[in-house]
């Protein structure tokens, strides 16, 4: 309905003018069959006054091509829509379109565009205590994450892992499945190399429209323990035994980049007086690309030396102010 049809059904009740009750019943009884829902049961008075008057039965006929409010109530909301559409493009083509146009701007802006939630990654050598730091700052933003938040390991698993789809297809005979060992694989070649970064690659780009955007767009909040990041630092794992630059390159390439990258490690004293898995030169090559990635727009360094809540503390002070220099941009 067009505007001057309300602004022509008013009456004045003595203090202001406003819709009459056809009006009133109209302008939410078109919308919600539209859209396909009911029509709120606490209006009931306001349908009961208007739904067998002559204009109401000659508006749903003229756009539904329906005779009442009964038959209108039993036909499903997309043969509605699409009638009131083909209405609409037979009335005012050219309004139509400006509508569908605003539409899709308002849409782009609201739902692809937008990014009130966010998301982090946390990246470093076992023992740096990953983990309890990750689990602790979900318990701290449990006010308002508790049930709002989506948690990945490693990548967003769009697909499955290498060796079971290898196995699948009949390329590999055995999967070793001793993932408590995550050390475990010998090293690959350049081509094969080359490849998993290509299989992984796909899953972060595809992953990331699929999984993570779909969240952060709205207020939700993201958390991986281990993204691309991993690859970059600790290639025993990943096997992807590529040059740390050219990694880096292909990430700012190809990779969606989360919005917050902790990069959480302690010294080699440190991380093996916890966990004995890495050996004191693994350790200190993972974080000698730590240091490297750390001087990267979007990544910060935390040392985890002392407690848990210090490093858990210096990563959401981080995020908070971070986040309040974004939401003050918003607001320009």
């Amino acid at each position: 309905m067009k505007a001057d049809e309300f602004l022509c059904d008013k009456e004045f009740n003595g203090f202001l003018w406003h819709s009459k009750v056809n009006s009133q019943f109209l302008d939410k009884y078109l919308y919600d069959r539209a859209v396909g829902a009911e029509y709120p049961e606490k209006y009931h008075s306001t349908r009961s006054s208007a739904e067998n008057s002559p204009a109401v039965r000659a508006k749903l006929k003229a756009i539904f091509g329906i005779d009442n409010t009964d038959q209108c109530d039993s036909t499903s909301g997309r043969k509605l829509l699409f009638r009131a559409f083909r209405y609409n493009l037979r009335h005012r083509p050219f309004g139509l379109m400006a509508d569908m146009g605003r539409f899709i701007r308002t849409f782009t802006g609201n739902y692809i565009l937008s990014r009130t939630g966010f998301s982090v990654g946390f990246t470093g050598p076992d023992g740096s205590g990953k983990t309890t730091v990750i689990d602790r700052t979900i318990q701290r933003l449990g006010a308002v994450f508790a049930t709002a938040h989506a948690y990945y390991h490693f990548r967003p698993a769009l697909f499955g892992n290498l060796g079971e789809v290898a196995h699948s297809a009949g390329i590999k005979k055995d999967v070793d499945r001793n993932y408590s060992d995550p050390h475990r694989g010998g090293r690959t070649g350049l081509f094969s190399s080359l490849m998993r970064l290509v299989y992984y690659s796909t899953d972060y780009i595809a992953g990331y429209f699929a999984k993570v955007k779909t969240k952060t767009r709205i207020t939700r909040l993201v958390i991986f323990d281990r993204y691309f990041t991993d690859i970059i630092c600790d290639s025993r794992r990943s096997r992807i035994y590529l040059p740390v630059r050219f990694l880096n390159l292909w990430r700012k390439l190809f990779i969606p980049s989360l919005d917050y990258n902790i990069l959480l490690t302690a010294s080699s004293e440190t991380i093996l007086s916890r966990k004995r898995e890495l050996d004191e030169a693994g350790i200190r090559d993972i974080n000698n690309r730590i240091d490297y990635l750390a001087d990267q727009k979007g990544y910060l360094k935390v040392l985890n030396e002392s407690t848990p809540d210090d490093a858990v503390t210096t990563t959401l002070n981080h995020i908070f102010n971070e986040q309040h220099k974004k939401n003050l941009r918003r607001l320009k």
